[in-house]
């Protein structure tokens, strides 16, 4: 078929498109922190959380805090803890890994 052209190739959107701030607001979504526990954590406005959540799902495409959530396991910003099989999945079994010393 004549000038059909291929799709682009898909590319995730990487940590690294974030600012620093944002990435620690992704983490403390990734957490099930609220947006004003959020605020208190890092010592901001909550309305900076607010706007920072916004260019967050913005930049990475995402549209729910699930997929929040499933990008930062699978960038190695937050781990879940081991679960066996009779235990609920809940916020505390989230751990974040300690950032390295820079």
């Amino acid at each position: 078929m004549q000038g059909f052209l291929p799709p682009l190739p898909w590319h995730e959107p990487e940590k690294e498109d974030l600012t620093n701030r944002e990435n620690e607001v992704l983490i403390t979504i990734a957490e099930g922190l609220s947006a004003k526990e959020a605020a208190f954590k890092l010592h901001i406005a909550l309305a900076t959380v607010r706007a920072h959540k916004a260019s967050i799902y913005s930049k990475l495409d995402l549209h729910s805090v699930p997929a929040v959530l499933n990008y930062a396991i699978r960038k190695g910003l937050v781990q879940l803890r081991y679960l066996d099989h009779r235990s609920a999945t809940t916020v505390s079994d989230i751990h974040c890994p300690p950032k390295p010393l820079e």
